[in-house]
């Protein structure tokens, strides 16, 4: 990407063939985009393309949430094109959305929304060939959870990962796995973006109850997942705060690999 290129125009896209080919250059940072080609989530989908003439530039997926749309631009086209990406985007751009971004397209923001930035983060790919499998330990037993799990499913979050986001509805694709101890839920590893027929998954849900952490439960659990998943999927990704460490560590265990860092935001457009 020559950072000299025009932006010439910023037009929505419905031919998923287009949005495809543009996203397969970079699978693994793309993957949630990739993901939501499914008709399980294509439904809730909105695609931006930004062109130079007729050359197609980068491509911009909002995904209207349950409760707030989430606006993605990661790959390396955008971070080229910098703020100026987005200051042509803003009229296309909902009033008040959570951002997935490059690190560089944040500053044309502030003249327009006011933006409550999470800091960064990292995508981590896995992929068959560098996946180390753990084996669960004597006293816990790992199982996948079911639609029927939801109330023990939203104790646990509520009383290890409070500020998560987690659709009930993401149950039904059967790539949710719990740790028991004596019948109790006390770990849980799951997916925000599931997508057999795209061949891409991304983790997501994955919490310890507070008074068990240290001792392994979040590797295993996400062992037990990400074997499923390698199973048929050949791209497997997740999102990690840039300073969680321990998490870091955990998936890198695992065979998970950093592959680029963004910026978590809450936007709100500003009014005079």
């Amino acid at each position: 990407m020559n950072r000299n290129e025009q932006i010439t125009g910023v037009h929505s896209i419905s031919d998923k063939d287009i949005i495809e080919n543009y996203l397969r250059k970079d699978p693994f940072l793309n993957a949630y985009a990739i993901g939501d080609l499914d008709p399980f989530f294509w439904p809730r989908t909105r695609w931006l393309g930004v062109y130079d003439g007729d050359k197609l530039l980068t491509v911009i997926l909002i995904y209207q949430d349950d409760t707030i749309p989430v606006v993605l631009a990661l790959d390396a086209c955008a971070e080229a094109l910098g703020a100026h990406l987005l200051s042509k985007c803003v009229d296309h751009l909902p009033e008040r959305f959570y951002s997935h971004l490059s690190p560089s397209l944040y500053s044309s923001l502030d003249a327009y929304y006011k933006v409550e930035r999470y800091g960064t983060h990292f995508t981590m790919g896995l992929t068959q060939e560098n996946f180390r499998k753990s084996d669960s330990s004597p006293g816990e037993s790992i199982r996948k959870l079911l639609p029927a799990d939801l109330e023990p499913i939203q104790v646990l979050f509520q009383a290890a990962y409070p500020e998560n986001w987690f659709a009930p509805k993401m149950l039904e694709t059967g790539k949710y796995y719990g740790t028991f101890i004596a019948e109790r839920l006390i770990g849980i590893a799951g997916v925000h973006v599931y997508s057999k027929a795209q061949g891409v998954s991304a983790l997501g849900n994955i919490t310890v109850t507070p008074e068990l952490r240290g001792r392994g439960l979040a590797r295993r659990i996400t062992s037990a997942l990400c074997e499923d998943l390698l199973s048929h999927i050949p791209i497997v990704t997740l999102k990690v705060k840039a300073d969680n460490n321990a998490a870091i560590r955990c998936y890198e265990s695992l065979g998970f690999r950093i592959i680029a860092p963004y910026e978590e935001a809450l936007v709100a457009r500003k009014h005079a």
